[in-house]
């Protein structure tokens, strides 16, 4: 079970005071200074998420009208959801591929950035889910047989040899627990989605006290989720390994920092 690797931080102080906004990702990074571009960290689509309900392409036009660079395709990859419980998984590796690559292309024409990414389950029982950056399809089809039979940190192990990075998302949502602080590279701090209470304010304190990654995302899966958040940068990344280097930079601000918790 995935939760006995689970001991970073259950229960933060809700009375501690956050760190000033001034530090990290606040008003310094922003459009205001030089800050003018806007990536979306985390959206699904509906070929590949059976709860997306954008198509692609029209979740990559959706994105450029709302004056976004780039977006990050991050749909499920869960045993009993997207991938079958007992027999060949690679089928959803390969059209997982395919539609990134056909996406990759698309975004070509709108003069749109898509990175890969995917959000993973590591146990059907246990709701914590993993953006994971930094694959392509032989990897995939490696790993896709791991995902009910390996722990978050020997997964991780595996996503940091491929040079790639993995990222709790939404923490603190409904039954969600941050993993230990060693499992992943970071956490996403700042989860917009307007139907769920992720616990954003939680959701910082363990990003920070970690010291690692920390991300905002819109977890796009509907039209009105379009463009919630996202991340500010002075430039955007060519591509997925570009993308990854930013975000180890840490050169970046969050959308919607000060609006929401």
């Amino acid at each position: 079970m995935l939760k006995k690797n689970v001991s970073f931080f259950t229960s933060p102080n809700p009375n501690e005071s956050l760190i000033p906004r001034k530090d990290l990702f606040m008003s310094f990074r922003s459009p205001q200074n030089g800050y003018i571009y806007k990536i979306e960290t985390h959206c699904h689509t509906s070929e590949l998420s059976p709860c997306g309900n954008i198509p692609v392409r029209e979740l990559i036009d959706r994105y450029a009208a709302a004056g976004y660079s780039a977006i990050t395709l991050c749909d499920h990859l869960r045993v009993g959801y997207t991938l079958p419980r007992e027999g060949d998984r690679h089928a959803v590796a390969d059209r997982m591929a395919d539609v990134y690559e056909n996406a990759v292309e698309y975004g070509k024409t709108r003069g749109m950035r898509v990175y890969k990414g995917s959000e993973l389950c590591f146990d059907a029982t246990c709701p914590d889910e993993f953006i994971m950056l930094g694959w392509d399809r032989s990897f995939l089809r490696r790993t896709v047989d791991l995902l009910d039979r390996e722990t978050v940190g020997e997964y991780h192990r595996r996503t940091l040899a491929r040079g790639g990075l993995l990222i709790q998302a939404h923490p603190f949502r409904g039954e969600c627990l941050p993993v230990e602080g060693e499992a992943v590279d970071g956490y996403e701090i700042l989860n917009a989605h307007p139907r769920h209470d992720s616990k954003n304010d939680l959701a910082e304190k363990v990003g920070r006290a970690h010291g690692g990654i920390m991300t905002a995302g819109s977890d796009c899966h509907d039209p009105d989720v379009v463009g919630l958040s996202g991340i500010w940068v002075r430039s955007v990344p060519e591509n997925t390994d570009e993308y990854i280097s930013l975000l180890k930079s840490g050169d970046y601000g969050l959308i919607g920092k000060d609006e929401l918790k």
